[in-house]
């Protein structure tokens, strides 16, 4: 099935097309209508896109450096990179242009080099987990407005390396052992905008007379700054609630040497004593989105993203405790066991999640699902979150392994809506309460052709997809282990 168009913004037919499902690296030739399959075809100076899919960057050969001056996209947060030990993926440094990633789900890559030096990459709306050390300046976008790195999550990285200015924003770095910020010159201000930072250990070292800020950050009890908790550094209780919001401002706090830290309206937060604020839909799964229901950062913020500090948004996450989910509520499970928020097989095989119609469902705090009348379904689906109720990277515990099993093993996503608008008894699409199959992501929309086929149907025509508008709609997750 060729790319569809629609599903990138930007792209030009120098672009160089990656599809681990349906790619080929013999035959295809890195256009949209035939794309290779493996990250091995990178190719230098192009954006490289990758269809949604798994990427093994280290079979059979001892180490892989993908060194480049274009940039690697997923089209999609289930794009994952997956790495061992011995993987690199890296810029050619000495000023030169670096690594850029977006759209990426990045697990045990062992080391990636996005920037170094006065070198600054782009990591734009990535999960990075798990690799031993991570270089990334980051860019302010006053001085360099082409290059973007917000939205990110860093999480169990040894080593994180700020090398140089430094600017991240709207960024969450949890369990990150250590984030040495050391500046080049005494001018050089490290930034950061809107960061979460949980159980992790900053430094601040380099240029004597270098600045480092913080503006509208939140820190747990466990985060320290040179070796001081910066909860003792903004020398206020906890915040606990959206009512009580104990924001903090210092300048010119002192640090080794003439450096010095800012802080512009931070504040601190206890999850031990207070493990609700933030309240992540599934922080256990890697599922960082918060709930409606999270405090301080959920307050009057519903439909405003740029007020809320951290990687995501608030999401209606659906996963197996999710209330449309519930067999009590109506759904219903074949062959599927439910195992705390994700669904295993029973038996080898395959198995099936029903949802209800999300229209009528309590989901979370009282909160109703009513979708307006003709609601653009996709921005209804990235409104409720990842689509997916089962754990991304985790490698054990269940029987369905999306890093490890190509997709077209792993699972299917179905969907059919309504339409109140149609004749009475023809409201249900697909005609005949059949399914659309379909791929979900954040770039690319949930469309159908002209022939009634979802756009994750291998036959789908991509030069004829249309949005759904609906009044309600219901999904099916069809599950499978590696031999079906």
């Amino acid at each position: 099935m060729p790319l569809s168009e629609n599903w990138f913004e930007g792209i030009d037919l120098v672009d160089h097309f990656i599809s681990q499902k349906d790619g080929n690296d013999t035959t295809g030739t890195g256009t949209q209508a035939a794309p290779k399959q493996t990250l091995d075809t990178y190719v230098n100076n192009k954006k490289n896109i990758l269809r949604s899919g798994v990427y093994e960057t280290s079979i059979g050969v001892t180490t892989i450096s993908l060194i480049g001056n274009g940039e690697i996209i997923g089209d999609s947060e289930n794009t994952f990179i997956k790495g061992t030990p011995l993987t690199e993926i890296s810029g050619p440094g000495g000023g030169g242009q670096p690594v850029r990633l977006k759209n990426l789900y990045i697990s045990n890559v062992n080391r990636i080099t996005i920037s170094t030096g006065s070198s600054f990459g782009t990591c734009d709306n990535c999960f990075i987990i798990g690799s031993a050390e991570v270089d990334n300046n980051g860019a302010s976008p006053v001085i360099l407005p082409d290059l973007v790195n917000t939205g990110n999550i860093y999480k169990n990285i040894t080593i994180f390396r700020i090398p140089s200015r430094g600017y991240h924003e709207k960024c969450n770095f949890i369990d990150c052992s250590s984030i040495s910020m050391t500046p080049l010159d005494a001018n050089a201000e490290t930034i950061h905008i809107k960061n979460y930072f949980e159980n992790s250990a900053l430094t601040f070292t380099g240029a004597d007379g270098a600045v480092l800020s913080f503006s509208n950050c939140v820190f747990d009890e466990n985060t320290t700054l040179d070796g001081t908790l910066i909860s003792t550094i903004l020398g206020v209780a906890a915040t606990t609630s959206a009512a009580s919001i104990n924001k903090v401002t210092i300048n010119g706090y002192a640090l080794t040497g003439t450096r010095t830290a800012n802080f512009n309206n931070c504040y601190w937060v206890d999850r031990t004593a207070n493990p609700n604020t933030p309240l992540f839909n599934d922080d256990a799964n890697n599922d960082y989105s918060l709930t409606l229901s999270s405090t301080p950062q959920g307050q009057s913020v519903l439909f405003n993203d740029s007020d809320i500090v951290g990687a995501r948004s608030l999401a209606l996450t659906l996963n197996a405790d999710s209330a449309p989910f519930l067999t009590g509520n109506g759904a219903t499970l074949t062959n599927i066991t439910k195992n705390g928020s994700l669904f295993d097989l029973t038996t080898p095989g395959e198995g099936t999640v029903t949802s209800v119609p999300l229209s009528t469902v309590n989901i979370a705090g009282n909160i109703v699902i009513k979708l307006p009348l003709k609601i653009l379904l996709t921005d209804a689906i990235r409104f409720f979150g990842n689509l997916l109720p089962f754990n991304a990277l985790s490698g054990t515990g269940e029987v369905v392994d999306r890093v490890n099993y190509p997709p077209d093993v792993r699972y299917t996503i179905r969907l059919r809506y309504w339409d109140d608008d149609e004749t009475p008894g023809n409201e249900v699409k697909p005609a005949g309460g059949g399914w659309y199959e379909i791929e979900h992501g954040n770039i690319f929309g949930v469309e159908i052709d002209g022939f009634n086929r979802g756009n994750g149907n291998i036959d789908v025509d991509t030069t004829d997809l249309s949005p759904i508008f609906a009044d309600k709609f219901q999904v099916e997750f069809v599950l499978r282990d590696n031999g079906n």
